[in-house]
């Protein structure tokens, strides 16, 4: 969790939000490319990222293009807009970090290269 923590505290510098990252369970990660989702608490406004307890395992151009598209979800539901789609968010996140957002063999983000933009087949 440590490692994740800090990839997660460079990219942080570029917004100015509250997030809170937990870890859940398994079962909510059903698919082989489920690594994390992001949700808003209405009570509190707080912005939560979830991620699946392989993200543990992942490689850090995974983790870090992960964590920035679920960043960006977390800056748009900031600004209220929470009818964005799947490429608005990789988009939002090239903006926000200047790195290209690819899709690799197992259609997971990363940094690293492969496919680009967002294959079609997933969802948008």
């Amino acid at each position: 969790m440590d490692r994740l923590l800090n990839i997660v505290k460079e990219d942080m510098s570029e917004i100015d939000l509250d997030i809170v990252i937990r870890i859940g369970e398994p079962a909510r990660f059903p698919k082989p490319r489920d690594y994390a989702y992001t949700l808003v608490e209405n009570d509190n406004g707080t912005h939560i990222i979830v991620v699946s307890p392989k993200m543990l395992r992942a490689s850090d151009d995974r983790i870090r293009a992960i964590m920035r598209h679920e960043l960006a979800h977390a800056q748009f539901h900031s600004e209220n807009n929470f009818n964005h789609s799947e490429q608005d968010t990789d988009d939002y996140a090239e903006d926000i970090w200047g790195d290209r957002i690819f899709y690799d063999d197992e259609d997971l983000q990363t940094l690293r290269g492969g496919q680009y933009p967002r294959p079609l087949h997933l969802p948008r």
